[in-house]
């Protein structure tokens, strides 16, 4: 568990973070989003084109943390101490300041106009599996193995459900997932700020938006 520092050697400005993975590889998938102009951090990404990548160093500055709430800790810590280019207090996703802002985006987004569209636009639809018999390879899954029914069985008594909430693993909880959803349809906000929000990789957000066939809601 590593506090690390992204430090401009012009200025001395800097931005913290946290990562749980190898620092020199977390280090190098930064630098490749910063050289494609495509980092989430908008103060750190124009000081990069502004400066260019000499003038940046990656640092680890503490190894300390035990726990990953010791780490949120000392993210908040180090931020408020040194992390002029950071955009949030860093830490836990649901601290106060986050929740704020999220509450305030989300009261923002649906308005009663948005909430009577989507109402409409989900009125009417068929259901996937409207028409198909039981035994279809499209219901039962008889074309892969692990979705046959004698093995989907099995596996259900085997395995509990550790979506959302369930899972001790998971960085989002069913309301912090119900609240992605909200921003990204109906707020002004990009996906990558929302991603960054919630602790969460740009592509991870794209994937969940995929998966629940959510679509941007354009004024």
């Amino acid at each position: 568990m590593v506090i690390y520092s992204i430090k401009n050697i012009n200025n001395g400005n800097e931005y913290i973070g946290q990562t749980i993975m190898n620092p020199n590889r977390h280090w190098t998938g930064y630098k490749y989003q910063l050289n494609k102009n495509k980092f989430h951090n908008k103060y750190l990404q124009n000081a990069w084109n502004k400066y260019g990548k000499e003038s940046f160093v990656f640092e680890v500055i503490d190894l300390s943390a035990k726990t990953n709430h010791e780490l949120n800790e000392l993210e908040i810590k180090y931020i408020k101490e040194r992390g002029k280019y950071n955009m949030l207090p860093g830490g836990d996703n649901t601290s106060a300041k986050s929740r704020e802002l999220i509450s305030e985006c989300t009261k923002l987004a649906m308005t009663k106009e948005v909430r009577e569209k989507i109402s409409k636009s989900r009125k009417g639809k068929p259901a996937w599996n409207l028409g198909l018999k039981y035994d279809s390879p499209k219901i039962r899954g008889l074309n892969n193995p692990t979705k046959r029914y004698e093995v989907k069985l099995k596996m259900s008594k085997n395995h509990a459900d550790v979506s959302g909430d369930k899972n001790p693993n998971s960085k989002l909880s069913n309301d912090d997932i119900n609240k992605i959803i909200l921003l990204y349809s109906n707020s002004d906000k990009k996906g990558k700020e929302i991603a960054y929000i919630f602790n969460i990789s740009y592509g991870h957000l794209l994937r969940m938006m995929k998966k629940n066939k959510i679509r941007r809601y354009k004024k």
